[in-house]
């Protein structure tokens, strides 16, 4: 039996999930090896309470927490602008 292969989500629905951000931050979550269930997931917990806490990565499979320090990056790379 063929080992099933994650598919990486596309441009568009890397947006449609998280909103407009610089290509590079989009770029990163798509060659991330997530899929967009994966960058869903992240999103998830990048805008829930339990964010606020302590780091949830622990939570999560591997590549939702890499999506998630994407987003963290995305984010902190945005205030640095607005500094």
């Amino acid at each position: 039996m063929a080992e099933k292969t994650a598919t990486p989500p596309t441009y568009a629905q890397v947006v449609e999930i998280v909103g407009h951000m610089d290509d590079e931050y989009i770029t990163r979550i798509i060659d991330s090896g997530a899929t967009a269930e994966d960058v869903l997931e992240a999103f998830t917990f990048f805008n829930s309470e339990e964010a606020i806490g302590p780091d949830p990565r622990h939570d999560m499979n591997v590549n939702v927490s890499r999506v998630y320090a994407i987003l963290v990056s995305a984010q902190d790379g945005e205030e640095e602008r607005r500094a």
